[in-house]
């Protein structure tokens, strides 16, 4: 999936005033350094689904009977 930076943006951009020297500098000005971020980000799975898509099975049918177990 491709990488986009929005609603981590967001985030980072509103706790920006929590962080301190360099790291203030990187999340308040997102619009210089927001393709570096997103770049960081994608590289390890924790902070990955901060700027991908993620999917999850959520709807499993494993049968065409009304309240009947599966064999």
């Amino acid at each position: 999936m491709p990488c986009h930076f929005s609603s981590a943006g967001t985030l980072l951009g509103c706790l920006a005033g929590g962080f301190s020297g360099p790291y203030q500098v990187l999340m308040s000005n997102l619009w210089l350094f927001g393709p570096l971020l997103t770049w960081v980000f994608s590289l390890k799975p924790v902070t990955a689904s901060m700027v991908r898509t993620t999917t999850a099975l959520t709807v499993f049918n494993s049968g065409n009977k009304s309240n009947v177990l599966p064999g």
